[in-house]
């Protein structure tokens, strides 16, 4: 079965209606949302559900939610995401949940997809951080070697809310359909990742192993979503 995980403590206030039916989250931690005490509140929603967590860095972009791109002088992009995890790492500490992987959030993590040069410092701090061993990260790009070759593990991950364009990419926000609205398009992505594949925009079928999926917190019906996936993935452990 595979893991479902969703971005949380970003403000959108649902994770209550979302925990029961996940198996993993990725908690903000200040670059495009969050703050201490939202993510020590998260983290103990998430220890009563017994979920896997990690932190989910940004750049530090709250105007735009993380969700632009941004070209920032190493030092100052490394400092960002140094910050953020040690926010994330202070909080744990609250809490007996082991630290079980980063996921970057946005723009970032579709930058750190295809820039070796950013994913080799945003990956740099990452390793700073002895408790983290995995890396959740766009399935089939070439941050997956990367990680590799960091000594990291990736975990690749396909998203059950979002389209995808003939390159194995994401499709952007700013285009038609880019966010899946419907129930039966989600089952049937994730149905798709099950078998092995991704299929795009244009219906190119592109082999990908996919071992975690997301939906994001701030997707209309999210909770809709990820009941129904939980109760996907339930029924295929019984098939």
């Amino acid at each position: 079965m595979l893991d479902l995980n969703c971005d949380l403590g970003e403000g959108v206030g649902n994770e209550s209606a979302l925990m029961p039916y996940i198996s993993s989250c990725s908690i903000a931690c200040s670059g495009h949302a969050g703050n201490l005490a939202s993510i020590i509140r998260t983290l103990e929603a998430a220890e009563k559900f017994k979920l896997k967590v990690g932190a989910h860095p940004s750049y530090p972009d709250r105007r735009h939610f993380g969700r632009k791109s941004m070209i920032l002088p190493p030092n100052v992009f490394q400092e960002s995401i140094r910050r953020q995890l040690e926010m994330f790492s202070n909080a744990l500490q609250n809490t007996d949940l082991p630290w079980h992987h980063v996921k970057a959030h946005g723009a970032l993590y579709n930058d750190i997809a295809t820039n070796r040069k950013l994913a080799k410092s945003f990956l740099e701090v990452v390793k700073t951080y002895p408790a983290v061993k995995k890396v959740y990260c766009l399935a089939g790009s070439p941050l997956v070697e990367w990680i590799r070759e960091a000594g990291l593990k990736p975990i690749e991950e396909g998203f059950g809310d979002r389209s995808y364009d003939d390159n194995g990419q994401l499709l952007s926000r700013l285009l038609p359909h880019a966010v899946l609205d419907s129930e039966q398009q989600v089952l049937m992505q994730v149905d798709h990742f099950l078998s092995g594949y991704v299929c795009t925009i244009s219906g190119k079928k592109i082999p990908m192993e996919i071992t975690t999926v997301c939906i994001h917190a701030d997707t209309p019906n999210a909770a809709q979503f990820v009941q129904a996936l939980h109760n996907f993935f339930e029924l295929q452990k019984h098939d």
